[in-house]
């Protein structure tokens, strides 16, 4: 258990999400899964199976794909996650695959789980995808963004065997770990960032109603004792998350779960972060990237040196444990560049 294992999180917002408009979904997932998976799907028997895939997981999804297609051949694979978002063309090395969706998907999925029970095979007017017709590839119009992200449902946790799922050493705060995400998405530019192809650099905000329901039912159902929010730059809105804080105050959530969050080193200041710590804040992740200046200046990070240095100790004495997460070999990284990002690493108040 040296590493993280997550539950899938936003895969449980799109089954959450496609269940409460009346269909069955289940989630399988192979982080954790000791279900055979041919079995399963055989039993299930769905009218679409839908594939998550950071780039990483590539060449895995395509094999997958293969498999099911070999199996059970009529039934539609529809591709989604990073991948997709960036480089949709990229599925159709496969044939295999028969759609992609691109970007926010919960409502691009109805519509298709909709199209597919239907009997429907009309893609044209289903915006957010990609398809192949005979040698074409085509790439419907984007889908817009959900601009009232409240109008989501609670994730569907329960499909997951949550007790699989774990931390790694440096970050467990207790038994039992919740994820979730507050807000979507990420105003920054930063090169190498998928998030920004995903949601359009835009940043959107659940109401702290809606994310405290969320939060209650992890900790009544699953007795859970860390919580990890996912948001890709959490902090953004001060005023918001010093009212988040207040509400972990108000409800004693800040005594029953710990958690983690991660942000930019030019977010946090000696007021947010002692409000943090009060709140039941315990870790703080920064997106540190590179130790040389010229590289953070090429990938857009848009912070210095110096920031970098002030947050993590500013982080580290108002009591939060400061992590930072960072990137080697990035465009015209030089070997010694390596080597001065891994020692200013060490140099940090990290562990």
């Amino acid at each position: 258990k040296m590493v993280f294992v997550f539950p899938p999180v936003g895969l449980t917002y799109l089954a959450g999400f496609v269940r409460e408009k009346g269909h069955q979904v289940y989630i399988y997932d192979f982080q954790v899964e000791e279900k055979i998976f041919p079995d399963f799907l055989k039993k299930f028997s769905p009218d679409l199976v839908g594939i998550t895939c950071p780039t990483a997981l590539f060449y895995s999804t395509l094999k997958l794909a293969k498999d099911i297609k070999k199996e059970f051949p009529e039934i539609p694979i529809a591709v989604g996650g990073p991948h997709a978002s960036y480089r949709p063309h990229d599925f159709f090395e496969s044939p295999d695959i028969d759609l992609v969706v691109r970007g926010e998907g919960e409502i691009t999925l109805l519509e298709l789980v909709n199209c597919f029970q239907q009997g429907n095979l009309n893609l044209q007017n289903i915006k957010g995808i990609t398809y192949k017709k005979g040698s074409e590839i085509i790439d419907n119009p984007h889908r817009e963004l959900i601009q009232d992200l409240d109008i989501l449902p609670l994730p569907a946790i329960d499909l997951l065997p949550l007790e699989k799922y774990h931390t790694s050493p440096d970050n467990y705060l207790g038994k039992g770990v919740g994820l979730i995400t507050t807000t979507r998405g990420c105003p920054f530019n930063c090169v190498f960032c998928a998030c920004k192809i995903a949601f359009n650099r835009t940043y959107r905000k659940r109401g702290l109603d809606k994310v405290f329901e969320e939060i209650k039912y992890y900790i009544d159902k699953y007795n859970i004792a860390q919580l990890f929010i996912m948001d890709d730059c959490f902090a953004l809105d001060k005023k918001r998350t010093m009212e988040f804080c207040d509400r972990m105050i108000e409800t004693g959530f800040n005594k029953k779960v710990s958690w983690w969050c991660q942000t930019r080193v030019d977010l946090v200041d000696e007021e947010l972060l002692a409000k943090m710590k009060a709140g039941g804040c315990k870790i703080l992740s920064f997106g540190i990237e590179s130790g040389v200046q010229r590289l953070l200046d090429t990938i857009a990070k848009r912070v210095t040196i110096e920031q970098i240095k002030k947050a993590v100790k500013l982080t580290k004495k108002m009591g939060l444990e400061p992590r930072g997460s960072f990137i080697l070999g990035l465009p015209q990284e030089t070997f010694f560049e390596s080597l001065k990002t891994i020692f200013f690493a060490l140099s940090l108040p990290l562990v």
